[in-house]
């Protein structure tokens, strides 16, 4: 049964919002959820929030959020979720990782802590509150806030965090500042606003240098003997991911600079069981050997490549990141896409090799004890420094308009 908490109404004769509260996704009013989110809308549908609670359930406690007006009508959908992360993984500056990192083989608990995210426990740079044109946001966030107070209490968590949030997204909820939070630069997202239907095309409006480049990764790959599959069939995809290939997800995260969550197999695998329709795998196959992988999501207007794994043994030899770049490209542009959105982060290569171009996240964070509250008020901009941005998209290709090529690297 939802939790609900009534409206209640101040001395100013303002009703805050009614709050409804589902524990699992199954008990979630389907025909009230869905008037809120456009039918576009992947990362709020049940099915992906679905995907991610029954592979991170034991890890996480979830909570999705419905807010009403005083005549019953939805005004406002959200998802929470509350883990443990690793705190280092907050920290961008190198030298306070490393010390965080030192004192937590000594006390765990500094470094491993709750966290309540207002949104999921995996990053692709979308936010999880959605409101309807009608809605009264100052008295949504309001209760937003007080309600995220209250969760962070019950579930003894030290720091808020509302996240992913556009420029846009951003000015629209300046109001929580009221309530404690600073905002601060997420990684920001790489973008591309493909203006061919398929990577021949690509190909071809390319420069002959940049055109050299890729045919020359392809070859490389192709010389190694190892070919591109794309699947979104559950049976072959559970087939092709072995734990061992998992694995390859695994070296790419303990590689990356900046670590954000660490998912499960049983994530991937639940893809394409609840998302058959708008999923999809690249596999690079040597043999019957998985030499990388890419897991993708897509809607109608938009395509998500979402993590990759791969053999770096045998990267330098066949290209293998790359190559999972341009099938990840080409599979996008096959599907007639208006926006493809690969992922976060600040490295180059998408940039130079796929004429990505940045577009600013933010999150908005507060700390509940006095001891993070504290250490936020003396190193926030240590602790959460800003994210410079590279290319504008560019109205003739939809790519980057220029690039520090002094700045490309050959793997991530």
């Amino acid at each position: 049964m939802p939790t609900v908490i009534p409206a209640k109404e101040r001395m100013t004769r303002t009703v805050q919002p009614r709050i409804t509260i589902w524990e699992t996704v199954d008990d979630i009013d389907m025909d009230t959820w869905e008037s809120i989110r456009d039918e576009d809308d992947l990362f709020m549908d049940v099915r992906l929030l679905r995907v991610v609670e029954l592979s991170m359930s034991t890890q996480a406690r979830f909570r999705y959020v419905l807010f009403s007006d005083e005549n019953g009508n939805a005004t406002a959908i959200t998802c929470l979720c509350t883990y443990i992360v690793d705190g280092t993984l907050l920290v961008n500056e190198s030298w306070l990782r490393n010390l965080l990192g030192f004192l937590g083989r000594i006390v765990p608990a500094v470094v491993y802590y709750k966290v309540l995210f207002c949104g999921m426990p995996f990053s692709a740079g979308q936010s999880h509150l959605r409101f309807a044109d009608h809605a009264d946001r100052p008295a949504i966030l309001q209760s937003l806030c007080q309600l995220m107070d209250d969760v962070a209490k019950t579930d003894r968590a030290r720091i808020i965090v509302l996240k992913e949030f556009t420029d846009s997204e951003v000015t629209q909820l300046s109001a929580v500042e009221q309530h404690g939070y600073r905002r601060a630069d997420s990684l920001p997202l790489n973008l591309v606003h493909p203006q061919q239907s398929d990577f021949e095309s690509y190909l071809a409006a390319q420069k002959s240098d940049k055109r050299w480049d890729i045919r020359r990764s392809l070859k490389r790959m192709q010389k190694a003997g190892v070919h591109v599959q794309n699947t979104s069939d559950p049976v072959e995809i559970e087939r092709h991911f072995t734990p061992e290939v998992h694995d390859l997800y695994r070296a790419v995260f303990e590689k990356a600079e900046t670590k954000l969550e660490f998912l499960p197999r049983e994530f991937f695998l639940e893809i394409p069981r609840q998302l058959p329709q708008n999923c999809n795998f690249t596999f690079l196959l040597e043999g019957d050997n998985v030499r990388g992988f890419c897991a993708t999501v897509f809607s109608r207007d938009s395509y998500y490549p979402l993590f990759v794994g791969m053999d770096y043994e045998r990267n330098s030899q066949c290209h293998l990141y790359f190559n999972l770049l341009y099938a990840a490209l080409a599979d996008g542009l096959s599907r007639d896409v208006k926006t493809i959105s690969m992922s976060q982060g600040t490295d180059s290569v998408k940039h130079s090799k796929l004429g990505c171009y940045h577009t600013r996240l933010s999150f908005f964070i507060k700390g509940v004890r006095l001891p993070i509250r504290l250490a936020f008020r003396l190193m926030f901009d240590k602790l959460f420094p800003e994210h410079p941005l590279m290319g504008q998209p560019d109205s003739e290709t939809g790519g980057e308009q220029t690039i520090d090529a002094a700045k490309a690297v050959d793997h991530p």
